[in-house]
């Protein structure tokens, strides 16, 4: 399907959102810990999730825990410890509520 909502943030930049469709907001959950809100749900929890870094020395970890109105990703520098980064774009693919 059709992409149903993306989002590219910089969680170094109070999660500064740099472009989105279907992204009401990003809420700091802590350090490299970021949960986008919808701003129309999915019509459950079980959408696809993928998500992206620009830095060869980060990584993400998951995207998952999501519900029909939020999505949470996670990124990691190179040590694996928690990191905020300049750049990570984040998609999701499913059904509409």
């Amino acid at each position: 399907g059709l992409c149903k909502a993306f989002v590219t943030y910089a969680s170094n930049n109070s999660n500064e959102i740099l472009d989105s469709f279907n992204i009401a907001s990003m809420t700091d959950i802590g350090t490299g810990s970021v949960q986008g809100n919808l701003t129309n749900n999915m019509d459950n929890s079980n959408y696809a999730i993928s998500a992206s870094t620009e830095s060869m020395n980060e990584a993400i970890d998951y995207a998952n825990h999501v519900t029909t109105s939020t999505m949470h990703v996670s990124t990691f520098n190179s040590s694996h410890s928690a990191s905020d980064n300049a750049h990570t774009a984040v998609i999701a693919h499913g059904g509409m509520a």
